[in-house]
């Protein structure tokens, strides 16, 4: 897998591996979580599975409660 940081983004040019049936997942679509981080979602064609890349703003979305 290729990937590069920038500014606490990372940058997919591949696949990833799926965390629930260990085959290729492929990069999907981008969203913004958190009004700025850019993720990248990826599709698992084998089991359907959607993932994000790894979940680097975890500690800052807990941070907070959600009202």
């Amino acid at each position: 897998m290729n990937m590069k940081e920038t500014n606490q983004m990372i940058l997919y040019d591949s696949e990833i591996t799926c965390k629930i049936c260990t085959q290729p997942s492929r990069p999907i679509f981008k969203a913004q979580i958190l009004n700025k981080y850019n993720i990248q979602y990826f599709y698992c064609d084998h089991c359907g599975f959607l993932q994000t890349e790894d979940p680097y703003w975890l500690d800052e979305a807990y941070n907070e409660p959600i009202n």
